[in-house]
């Protein structure tokens, strides 16, 4: 009896930032568990030459994160072995959604992830998945940046204001037409005030930022108000999600991601929604989405669970 050999899937993670590349390897997570396929991860260690050019306080390099992701002999002949498979043997980006029968993948060596979603879609086919993704990035961490991110408590407001490669926007620029522009701080300093009314108490706050401090010193200013102590990207993205609220900056998919990963109402820009980040059931339980002049009764909900639990 012939056995059917199975194709491998390969996260081929490009060489971008920690939210982009989380894409790209949830989505061969997701595709290798859904079709019962091993996986293998390869690129967590390329070198991004920008944020030094940038002066960025984040260099983005990830090669300690995660647990057996180091460059190896193994992974060397695994990329070899990529590049001399003939075309016709390599699938590349399909659809998570899409049902695909082992016959047909058995014609394959390898099925390959490797690009990032649009900005319209970043978390399509993920969100349906968030218990496997939330779980397996807890089981790759590496034990001692586990144990880190317990040390640190938890914030109860959490604002994540992007600025590294993102530029300010221009005075003759319409902030809901342009993208990778800074969000601007009055929008956080707002939103800030706006939960504390809803509180009716005034929460503390901790800013996560690739910026410097002088940078947002007018959200420093405010009264309660932290930076984050210094970590690595993951530990800060995790702690993050472990806020009680957590505040997004508009288009950064660090930020998206903390909110995706938290148990805890997603606070976005109005301008920049462009789909859920979370399944719609999720979302009955905690609110994701813009503050209005109309306060959602899911928020206020959400809100009174966090004085319940003080």
């Amino acid at each position: 009896m012939k056995l059917e050999k199975k194709p491998v899937v390969v996260a081929d993670l490009p060489r971008a930032g920690l939210g982009n590349i989380l894409f790209v390897w949830a989505k061969a997570l997701i595709f290798s568990r859904l079709n019962d396929l091993p996986l293998e991860i390869i690129g967590w260690d390329k070198f991004k030459l920008g944020p030094w050019l940038r002066g960025e306080r984040s260099k983005r390099d990830y090669t300690d994160f995660f647990q057996n992701q180091i460059f190896s002999l193994e992974k060397f002949r695994l990329e070899l072995d990529i590049k001399l498979a003939p075309k016709s043997k390599k699938f590349f980006n399909p659809l998570l959604e899409s049902s695909y029968n082992r016959e047909e993948l058995s014609n394959y060596k390898f099925i390959i992830f490797n690009q990032i979603p649009h900005w319209s879609s970043y978390f399509e086919g993920i969100r349906e998945h968030r218990n496997l993704v939330k779980s397996a990035i807890n089981d790759m961490l590496q034990p001692s940046l586990r144990n880190r991110l317990d040390e640190c408590t938890p914030p109860m407001i959490g604002v994540h204001v992007r600025l590294g490669d993102f530029r300010p926007i221009r005075e003759d620029e319409d902030f809901r037409e342009v993208g990778g522009v800074r969000t601007p701080l009055q929008y956080f300093i707002e939103t800030i005030d706006r939960l504390r009314k809803i509180h009716k108490d005034d929460l503390s706050v901790m800013v996560f930022t690739d910026g410097r401090a002088e940078e947002i010193e007018q959200l420093l200013n405010l009264p309660n108000v932290s930076l984050a102590p210094k970590n690595l990207d993951i530990v800060d993205m995790l702690l993050l999600s472990r806020s009680k609220v957590v505040v997004t900056s508009a288009g950064s998919t660090f930020g998206y991601w903390a909110g995706f990963l938290a148990d805890a109402p997603l606070i976005m820009h109005p301008d920049h929604i462009h789909e859920s980040i979370r399944s719609s059931r999720f979302n009955k339980t905690f609110f994701e989405g813009a503050i209005e002049d109309f306060v959602s009764p899911i928020l206020v909900r959400n809100m009174c669970e966090i004085i319940c639990a003080s």
